[in-house]
């Protein structure tokens, strides 16, 4: 799980939902780095974002799911 949140928030959701490797207080603009690796070490990334500032690391990710708000 790669995020903006802050460490105790996104560990408490990544526990609930079985996720263990997790990178918190991601800056938008570091996200797309961040996938990258995860893909060079050979691992497929799947990807949801909330916003435009998400778009390189959806982009770049192997799965992806835009969620728009309105």
């Amino acid at each position: 799980m790669i995020t903006g949140d802050n460490e105790r928030t996104a560990k408490a959701i990544a526990a609930q939902v079985g996720i263990t490797n997790v990178f918190t207080e991601v800056l938008p603009e570091d996200k797309e780095k961040h996938v990258k690796q995860l893909q060079e070490s050979g691992k497929k990334v799947a990807m949801v974002g909330d916003g435009i500032n998400d778009a390189p690391a959806l982009a770049q990710a192997t799965l992806e799911s835009p969620w728009l708000w309105d």
